[in-house]
């Protein structure tokens, strides 16, 4: 009988033997594709699968890792936005390029001096004047005359050198000097704490200047005596 149960011992071994090895190389084969992977970039046949790609998630405040396309551009890349101070003056020179007439009704400033400046008007000599007033202390006015030419208004320069007339005290007063012969003004004003496109001021003028004829000369040379001493000059 003992040696019926050593048998039967012996035989119950070599089962548990057989399996237990049997199980282990099943472990040790578990998850094997058949596909070896590199740095996340799986290799498939000769050719390799897309490159996975980091994408920031906002609802977790983790990376999340995607698989990139071809063509693909990058997400989450900053646009770059224009500065306001250069959109401002882009605006302003669209309007110079485009050599058309604008008066765009806002408010900045009140034009004085030509009284009707939508009127064509005529002067004699190049001398010009341009007066007008403001609720404002920080307005800037610029001048432009158009080119006939080239069909662009151009800045004009100021007699000081300067190219922006200052109405710094709530008023302005300037004098031109304009060109003999037709003079198509833009006026362009604006506030200098308040350079928005949207808040410019256009009014556009036309000026004939006239060349003086010796007539012309004497009466004002007569006239100019008139306001020196007072009196009627005969």
């Amino acid at each position: 009988m003992f040696k019926k149960l050593g048998i039967i011992f012996i035989v119950l071994m070599v089962f548990i033997i057989a399996a237990s090895a049997a199980s282990a190389n099943n472990t040790e084969n578990a998850g094997d594709t058949g596909a070896p992977v590199y740095n996340n970039i799986q290799k498939d046949g000769d050719s390799l699968a897309y490159p996975v790609t980091a994408q920031w998630s906002a609802d977790t405040g983790e990376a999340k890792r995607e698989a990139a396309s071809p063509g693909s551009e990058t997400v989450g890349e900053p646009v770059a936005e224009e500065d306001p101070d250069a959109a401002f003056w882009r605006a302003i020179q669209e309007v110079l390029d485009a050599g058309v007439p604008v008066d765009n009704g806002q408010s900045i400033v009140n034009i004085t001096v030509p009284e009707n400046i939508g009127e064509r008007m005529s002067i004699y000599g190049r001398e010009f004047e341009i007066s007008g007033i403001t609720e404002y202390t920080d307005v800037e006015i610029i001048v432009a005359r158009l080119n006939g030419e080239t069909g662009v208004y151009e800045i004009l320069e100021l007699p000081d050198g300067d190219d922006v007339i200052y109405a710094g005290a709530g008023a302005f007063s300037q004098i031109l000097e304009l060109e003999y012969g037709e003079n198509n003004l833009l006026i362009i004003s604006y506030r200098s704490s308040e350079k928005d496109e949207s808040m410019i001021q256009y009014n556009s003028i036309s000026v004939t200047a006239l060349r003086r004829t010796l007539e012309q000369m004497l009466i004002r040379v007569r006239n100019t005596l008139i306001d020196l001493f007072g009196g009627t000059v005969k």
